[in-house]
């Protein structure tokens, strides 16, 4: 089957030009959505990693406890925090992350500004979305929940660990 430049195979733009970054996000947010459509329901939460309750400031594996927000329904565009819920210790490897997926096993996603391989690996295979970020709460949560991209300002990509200069971790994966 041939295509000709009006008509791509991946209904994107033109053959032969690049997609525009918006194009990359449309497909990227209908890529990461839920194969199964009752998941949202099953996990109504999102887990924040913050210091202080309003801005998504914290590294994964520098977390000691992260807020549980679920929407307000009394105040619809609104959201609540429902709780905090402590971190694993550190060390442990792959088996820390698999007890944090364990522990937010009713949230959908972690709104984090960095969370290296390892741990991303962990948590997306239980299921659990890992959003890099950084900025308000709010704004993040408003989002995640609408199975938005967060804005463009707001992402975070994790680059290295700082191992022990920008984090107290040692560089060894945030085990």
């Amino acid at each position: 089957m041939t295509h000709c430049a009006r008509c791509r195979a991946d209904a994107v733009g033109f053959i032969g030009e690049d997609m525009t970054s918006e194009q990359h996000d449309t497909i990227q947010h209908f890529a990461g959505m839920s194969l199964n459509p009752d998941e949202n329901a099953q996990r109504p939460y999102i887990a924040v990693a913050t210091m202080e309750g309003a801005l998504v400031n914290q590294h994964l594996g520098e977390a000691e406890r992260l807020a549980i927000y679920a929407p307000d329904l009394a105040a619809p565009g609104r959201f609540r925090l429902v709780e905090t819920r402590p971190t694993p210790e550190e060390g442990g490897g792959d088996n820390r992350w698999a007890t944090l997926a364990e522990k937010l096993k009713d949230c959908r996603a972690i709104m984090v500004t960095a969370a290296g391989p390892t741990p991303q690996k962990v948590l997306t295979a239980h299921g659990l979305k890992v959003v890099e970020m950084e900025g308000l709460i709010d704004e993040g949560l408003k989002a995640v929940f609408a199975d938005q991209p967060v804005p463009a300002s707001m992402k975070r990509r994790f680059t290295s660990c700082g191992a022990g200069v920008s984090c107290k971790g040692t560089g060894n994966g945030c085990g």
